[in-house]
């Protein structure tokens, strides 16, 4: 069999390399830029001759600059590296994002000679992605909003108790993509009491068994309604949930412990913090240091004590109680008074 010659495999090489669809880019030991093909060059809007020699961190935005030396760092370390994003920044000033899938070559000795590394631009998908996400939160809090129209003692409980469980969230050292997925949680957690009738939910004083029964299905009936949204977070698994209690006793599944996602424990205390303090059709607003008390002796037991001791906190702290209480009430508040006790139905 004939074999093409050495000079003509390289050539081929070669011409593959430089009209390859994606960009191509090799780095040497001290992570200047060796080599890069015409798809890198168009990508970032470079003449060749302007980026060879040059450090690649050069074409990230300053502050990746650190994530890229340790990154780089791995790749020496473990010879590989794969799907790493960066933000790298055009001549022309536009952002990009961008995905790496890179190899090490070593010497003989083991020295590492360059890395390799395809990239991949994601910029586009990722915005494709943002604006289906933001369609969706439209979407879903539209809903949520039309359970308000059905109860108006409850308009704007979802909102206020998302809100807060946002502010809890971030105060247990939540990132900000965590503490969007838990406010939004908090926006829909009701979502299935537009299953539950008019009468019952506004109605003045006990419920009846058969009401009671009815009202409790609202979270597997909210479940059920988003449980297929693809969310980036498990916020069904919240709307399931948020009326689980550490001890057992809540509903529909009567999980415990750890069976019940955190998500779900943080909503659980901020849904319970603001249905204390607000008004209700069988009961008056209890205010804000009965619905406190009311965490104090459920904390360990029914509620999560370190989702409790972070609300606790928020609400010693007069700067922050007062943000919260405007939230609520649109003002800070007086203390209240009233028989505290389980607020949310």
């Amino acid at each position: 069999m004939n074999r093409p010659a050495a000079g003509r495999g390289e050539d081929g090489f070669r011409d593959l390399f430089e009209h390859a669809p994606l960009g191509y880019q090799s780095l040497g030991p001290d992570g200047r830029i060796l080599q890069v093909n015409g798809a890198w060059c168009t990508l970032l809007g470079y003449d060749r001759d302007e980026v060879l020699g040059r450090p690649f961190a050069d074409f990230l935005l300053p502050e990746e600059g650190a994530d890229f030396l340790a990154r780089f760092a791995l790749v020496k370390e473990k010879g590989e590296v794969h799907g790493v994003e960066f933000r790298m920044v055009r001549r022309d000033g536009r952002e990009l994002l961008v995905s790496l899938e890179g190899r090490a070559i070593y010497s003989e000795g083991g020295e590492l000679e360059r890395t390799y590394a395809i990239l991949t631009d994601l910029t586009e998908r990722r915005q494709a992605e943002s604006r289906l996400h933001d369609m969706m939160l439209n979407t879903v809090t539209a809903l949520a909003r039309t359970l308000e129209k059905r109860d108006p003692y409850t308009a704007g409980h979802q909102e206020r108790v998302g809100a807060l469980a946002a502010l809890a969230a971030e105060r247990l050292g939540m990132d900000a993509s965590l503490q969007q997925g838990i406010r939004l949680g908090g926006i829909v957690h009701d979502i299935g009491k537009i299953y539950v009738p008019a009468e019952i939910l506004t109605r003045p004083g006990q419920l009846t068994n058969l009401e009671m029964l009815f009202i409790r299905t609202h979270p597997d009936v909210g479940y059920q309604i988003i449980k297929d949204i693809d969310f980036a977070w498990p916020i069904a698994e919240m709307v399931l949930q948020h009326h689980e209690r550490l001890d057992g006793s809540g509903y529909p599944r009567g999980l415990a412990g750890d069976d019940i996602i955190l998500g779900a424990r943080i909503l659980a205390v901020a849904d319970v913090t603001e249905a204390m303090v607000s008004l209700r059709p069988y009961r008056p607003g209890l205010g804000v240091d009965a619905a406190l008390d009311e965490l104090r002796r459920g904390s360990g037991r029914i509620y999560d004590r370190q989702v409790v001791d972070i609300v606790l906190d928020m609400f010693a702290e007069p700067k922050s109680r007062a943000k919260i209480e405007t939230l609520f009430f649109g003002r800070a508040a007086q203390p209240g008074a009233g028989k505290a006790g389980h607020g949310s139905r």
